[in-house]
């Protein structure tokens, strides 16, 4: 059970705040905790007893911000999950299965990549511009079904040699449609699903998920 999505900031602000405001973290524990309680009193009265996640996102916070939450008073949670973007993150793609083991090692939990993403084009279906485009491109993964095919690969890779769980792709299904959001209309993912443009068909990219992974170190 996922308490809080990306929470690099305080969670149920009134309005928006810059992201580099200080947390206040009397407040912030208080609510995360209120929040882990109730997961564990529901796992008391049923059958099953969930996990708990605390959600960061990109490696580079999740140090900091665990280091604060715990001296906060942060009650125990069962796993550590990230979001990594090489777009996004100063993290370099060649140091997640380092980063990935740090955190297993010193907090002592479970680690998993909750969300990630990789481009297989960089064409458009719709009007709607694609948030992952270019300056998403790390090197020796081109914007290629077989390039993103690859990016998964090697990257769930690093993270079972990290010691890590797994990895969750996000979002494998946005592709293109007559949909309006808050931010337009079609899908400014499109280009990043597990799906052709022409179609909607589940594309090669996809083949990671049937690849065999074995602890390699």
């Amino acid at each position: 059970m996922q308490v809080g999505n990306e929470i690099n900031t305080e969670i149920l602000l009134e309005k928006a705040v810059p992201e580099d405001t200080k947390i206040n973290w009397d407040r912030n524990v208080q609510l995360l905790n209120a929040g882990i309680s109730a997961v564990r009193d529901f796992s008391a009265d049923v059958d099953v007893a969930p996990q708990v996640m605390m959600h960061i996102a990109q490696p580079e916070y999740v140090e900091p911000w665990f280091d604060d939450a715990i001296a906060a008073g942060l009650l125990n949670v069962d796993i550590i999950g990230v979001s990594y973007y090489p777009k996004w993150s100063v993290t370099l793609f060649s140091g997640t299965k380092a980063q990935i083991r740090h955190f297993k090692t010193k907090f002592e939990k479970d680690v998993v990549i909750v969300e990630t993403a990789y481009p297989w084009t960089l064409e458009s279906n719709d009007a709607a511009a694609n948030i992952l485009g270019e300056d998403s491109l790390i090197a020796d993964y081109p914007a290629t079904v077989d390039g993103q095919r690859r990016f998964m690969i090697d990257l769930m890779q690093a993270v079972v040699d990290g010691g890590g769980l797994g990895v969750v792709y996000w979002e494998p299904a946005w592709i293109s449609s007559d949909c309006k959001t808050r931010w337009g209309q079609g899908s400014h993912w499109e280009n990043a699903t597990l799906f052709d443009l022409k179609n909607a068909e589940l594309h090669e990219g996809s083949d990671f998920l049937g690849h065999t992974y074995t602890r390699t170190e």
